[in-house]
């Protein structure tokens, strides 16, 4: 599949299967995320790859708990608080919470960069993908565990194998309506 094609058919994937993520898939996902374009050079970011499905419970306990209690839009925490079931995961088998060097006015950046390579690469090896916002809003035990001191966490991403969806309420993109030419 050509990059081109990789990027137009890659989609937020919020349902997936039960089946684990290969070690040599999310190995090679990171070997792409770490060879995203960075200023200067210097790859002011930090992943964490949770597979444990322990750990992985833990922390959908914690983002659904961050949704409900942080700043999350008001249609999500409803969401979050009428459903003790809600997943805010989606059910990936790995999650990279994905930061960057908190004083560096490029990480953010930086990591986002990084981030789209995350995406490309699971959508590539027959993977999807979806980032967490609520990551960024994770308890101060789930930070001091997952992300070292002189990084912030931005956001995470759940990865797994797709379930099956019914994709017929896809609507193609307008960019007429976004992009200008001059």
């Amino acid at each position: 599949m050509s990059i081109i094609q990789t990027m137009m058919d890659r989609r937020s994937i919020r349902a997936f299967t039960d089946k684990p993520v290969e070690k040599e898939k999310i190995e090679q996902i990171m070997k792409a995320a770490v060879h995203a374009p960075n200023a200067m050079g210097a790859q002011n970011w930090y992943f964490a790859v949770v597979t444990d499905p322990g750990l992985l419970e833990e922390l959908r306990a914690d983002l659904r708990n961050a949704i409900i209690n942080g700043p999350a839009p008001p249609h999500v925490k409803e969401i979050a608080i009428n459903n003790p079931q809600f997943n805010p995961t989606h059910g990936g088998k790995a999650l990279v919470i994905c930061a960057g060097v908190a004083a560096s006015p490029f990480s953010a950046f930086d990591v986002s960069m990084a981030a789209q390579n995350i995406c490309l690469a699971a959508k590539e090896l027959g993977l999807g993908a979806c980032p967490i916002g609520s990551v960024k809003d994770m308890g101060a035990e789930m930070k001091s565990k997952y992300v070292p001191e002189q990084y912030t966490a931005f956001f995470g991403i759940s990865i797994g194998y797709p379930a099956p969806v019914d994709g017929s309420n896809y609507k193609e993109r307008d960019m007429t309506k976004v992009v200008y030419f001059e």
